[in-house]
């Protein structure tokens, strides 16, 4: 994936070059949202006290054949985040 360095990003997705480039193409995703409080370790890293509330974010995305090609986890402080979804109808 050497080659990713050389090549502009400002007009395409990661998403659609991996797909285009080197055949790894994705055809689903799942995002999961849970509240949890914050343990000692996150609490330090998002400055904020332990058990203040966090909203935990899971996504994954699958390639075509339904395999999971990635997989990540968040923890967001509620009081930053937004979610918002639009449909353009």
């Amino acid at each position: 994936f050497a080659s990713l360095l050389d090549v502009r990003m400002d007009d395409r997705s990661l998403y659609s070059l991996l797909c285009a480039q080197f055949g790894i193409c994705f055809s689903g995703y799942s995002y999961e949202f849970s509240v949890e409080m914050a343990a000692s370790e996150y609490a330090k890293a998002l400055g904020v006290r332990q058990c203040h509330p966090l909203l935990r974010v899971c996504q994954t995305l699958r390639d075509d054949e339904g395999r999971f090609v990635f997989f990540n986890v968040q923890r967001v402080r509620t009081e930053l985040y937004k979610y918002r979804t639009e449909n353009g109808c």
